[in-house]
């Protein structure tokens, strides 16, 4: 199920922890699966990140999903780590734009200054 999300999304992660619990018993329990992701470092949404005090840090993310299917539990949990890993980028992606954005202007000003 997983590689089968992977192609789907064109993701490329590393599948770090899985977790399957009951919450009730009988023919109707619930599952509640909880996974734990990183991505690949020579994939597309590698996130290699630079922390204050330890230097580069891989990133991690987790998902929990909960069914009475196990398997429909696992994706759900899988989709959901694999959601926040996509709006991180993006978010990390939009930071990047802006903050070129306002060197490109600090730019444009300086040398409109220097020219006048």
């Amino acid at each position: 199920v997983y590689k089968a999300i992977d192609q789907i999304i064109g993701v490329s992660v590393t599948l770090e922890t899985y977790a399957l619990n009951s919450v009730n018993e009988g023919i109707e329990a619930v599952a509640t699966a909880r996974v734990k992701i990183s991505p690949k470092p020579d994939g597309p949404n590698a996130s290699v990140y630079t922390h204050a005090t330890l230097g580069l840090k891989d990133r991690h993310f987790s998902g929990a999903g909960s069914d009475t299917d196990v398997v429909v539990s696992s994706a759900r949990a899988y989709v959901s780590a694999i959601n926040k890993l996509l709006s991180w980028s993006i978010r990390r992606k939009n930071n990047g734009a802006q903050v070129e954005s306002s060197e490109e202007k600090d730019a444009t000003d300086a040398v409109a200054v220097v020219g006048d």
